[in-house]
């Protein structure tokens, strides 16, 4: 079941989001490299966005009734070098508990956020999805987005010394 987040879903969404961001650390260790209080930090941006206009915050059921995926997405204008037509719904934080959830959870939620950002007058959606997520990236082509662009990457400095 996919619905809107509430405040009592945060700690669920914050536990969700701090194990994808310990996956991906294993697949780019210094750019996806995890803050100390990521946690705190992100229940109390997850908590201010819960409820927002510009924001679409929603929560993926199971069936016994726990949080076992989530998505949010903010609209946006885009740069004024570029004129989509509309608003730009950008999904970051997007995720669900295990790999298996991707093609129903995370299309039920895809699909969700994407109908609430067309309804708010959004005219396109930008998802971020890691290069080495094999799972998520399946998802999108399957939904029919397109990649435009990419991330590259390389460390400056040891992260050792972090």
């Amino acid at each position: 079941m996919i619905r809107d987040a509430r405040p009592e879903d945060v700690p669920a969404m914050v536990k969700l989001v701090e194990e994808a961001r310990r996956r991906m650390a294993k697949w780019q260790p210094q750019f996806w490299r995890k803050a100390k209080d990521s946690a705190s930090m992100s229940e109390g941006w997850f908590t201010m966005l819960v409820g927002k206009d510009d924001v679409v915050t929603l929560v993926s059921e199971g069936e016994d009734g726990t949080v076992n995926g989530f998505l949010i997405a903010s609209l946006q204008e885009p740069p004024p070098v570029y004129k989509p037509g509309g608003k730009t719904c950008v999904i970051d934080d997007f995720t669900v508990a295990d790999d298996t959830l991707w093609a129903d959870a995370g299309s039920g939620l895809l699909r969700e956020a994407l109908t609430q950002a067309a309804a708010r007058g959004a005219a396109q959606s930008v998802v971020i999805a890691p290069d080495a997520h094999t799972e998520k990236k399946k998802l999108l082509e399957r939904e029919g987005l397109l990649l435009t662009s990419g991330w590259w990457t390389v460390p400056l400095l040891d992260p050792s010394r972090n």
